[in-house]
């Protein structure tokens, strides 16, 4: 019984990191950078190239 409780456990924790990422999306373009000159690349967004923005 122990187990199925565990594994029905709801972890939000994802929707969080989504929600910052978009943030930092948001904000890049908010720049005037177009979607096309972003670059996901892990744990930041490369933007034409040589400007890093981290994610967190």
């Amino acid at each position: 019984m122990l187990l199925v409780i565990i594994s029905c456990k709801k972890d939000n924790n994802n929707i969080e990191v989504i929600d910052e990422n978009k943030d930092v999306l948001m904000y890049i373009k908010s720049l005037g950078y177009s979607e096309s000159s972003i670059n996901d690349v892990g744990n930041e967004y490369v933007v034409q190239g040589d400007i890093s923005f981290p994610k967190t």
